[in-house]
């Protein structure tokens, strides 16, 4: 066999295309950052425009580049008694739905996570505003009074900003 510098056939000059490729969707450094804090109160749009100011400010972001979003996060627990043959996933899908489902909200809003061998779920749900998160709270504290096999352990209200 002889090895040569040169290749040994003309490079396809096929396929090729009028049409250029898309440009990248995003480009740089993508910063995020997430803040939260117990609140008894809407958020305020001047804390929102603070808080912007200062991740301007420590990250020398252009302000049409820095993006916001407010959510209201409910968080709680349930002691549960599973049965051996249900799976923890089953469960959560399961208590997913049915939180939903009682409060009438979105299942996408609702979030569980089930410790099959201690038999405790932590639920989160997500609101757009401070006044449905309120709601929920309420309508979870009427509607699950405190048994001996289903408890509700903690409730808060979390505001959480997210920038992007």
């Amino acid at each position: 066999m002889f090895i040569t510098s040169l290749p040994t056939i003309e490079p396809s000059r096929s396929p090729i295309t009028a049409t250029p490729t898309s440009k990248p969707s995003i480009t740089g450094e993508i910063i995020s950052i997430s803040v939260s804090q117990i609140v008894t109160a809407e958020l305020i749009d001047s804390h929102i425009t603070d808080i912007e100011d200062l991740v301007d400010k420590a990250y020398s972001i252009d302000g049409e580049d820095l993006s916001s979003s407010v959510s209201y996060i409910t968080s709680g627990s349930l002691e549960l008694s599973l049965p051996e043959a249900i799976s923890s996933e089953s469960a959560e899908i399961a208590l997913q739905i049915s939180i939903a489902s009682m409060l009438h909200i979105p299942v996408e809003s609702v979030d569980v996570t089930v410790d099959g061998t201690t038999g405790s779920a932590v639920y989160t749900i997500t609101s757009e505003t401070f006044d449905d998160a309120s709601n929920i709270i309420r309508v979870i504290q009427s509607t699950l009074p405190p048994s001996p096999s289903l408890s509700i352990v903690i409730f808060q209200l979390i505001r959480g900003v997210i920038l992007a």
